[in-house]
């Protein structure tokens, strides 16, 4: 009679000896729960569709994901997390033009192409900035001085589109808006002046940013 196969026989090729003898140490109370409950077909098929569900929203997505706004309320939550993983959401209203939900790190990403190139002019013991994206002028008799000019034109430029929303759309305005949007973001004076006063992109030490203009 041939001798009865060993547990040793049905391990896998990978699992080596020593581990499946530990395993096979382990008492049964710790690999069975005492009370298993059956799975139902009921519960099966909601599992199935809630991970059909999942798969839809984060996989098959094609576009931009399109929540209702009752159910963007509902979900906010959720739609959150999906901005902070870089998955927007465009919430739809009735009557109303939709809106898009993403993360700051993805707001700052998408405008970090819009630069500022201030130009700075010194003209008979006076200092000139000026911005050229919001049409903007700062002067002062120091650099400083017009430096905080400049400072307090933006902080009236922002106050009035906050306050006006006929404002935001004048066609001006919705061509500078990306410029705009960057310094609403910043959270201090000393980050807008990081901004505005940054070096251009692919700008190396070796080639340092190009001098202010002067006038005699």
């Amino acid at each position: 009679m041939a001798a009865p196969h060993s547990m040793q026989n049905f391990a896998p090729a990978w699992f080596s000896v020593p581990q499946f003898e530990q395993v096979k140490r382990i008492p049964s109370y710790a690999r069975r729960p005492k009370h298993t409950q059956p799975v139902t077909p009921s519960a099966l098929l909601r599992q199935l569709s809630d991970n059909l569900t999942t798969w839809q929203r984060l996989v098959q997505i094609r576009s931009v994901q399109q929540v209702p706004y009752s159910e963007a309320r509902a979900a906010l939550a959720d739609l959150f997390e999906d901005a902070l993983a870089h998955l927007p959401t465009r919430i739809e209203r009735r009557r109303a033009a939709p809106a898009v939900l993403i993360s700051r790190e993805d707001l700052r990403a998408l405008l970090a192409g819009f630069e500022f190139h201030p130009e700075v002019l010194f003209e008979a013991g006076r200092v000139g900035i000026w911005l050229p994206e919001l049409a903007l002028w700062g002067h002062g008799s120091t650099f400083e001085d017009a430096r905080a000019e400049l400072l307090e034109e933006i902080d009236e430029l922002l106050a009035q589109l906050a306050a006006s929303a006929r404002l935001r759309g004048a066609p001006n305005i919705a061509d500078r808006l990306p410029w705009i949007y960057r310094l609403m973001d910043a959270e201090s004076d000393e980050e807008r002046l990081e901004l505005l006063f940054a070096e251009p992109a692919g700008t190396s030490q070796e080639e340092p940013r190009a001098p202010v203009a002067a006038r005699a």
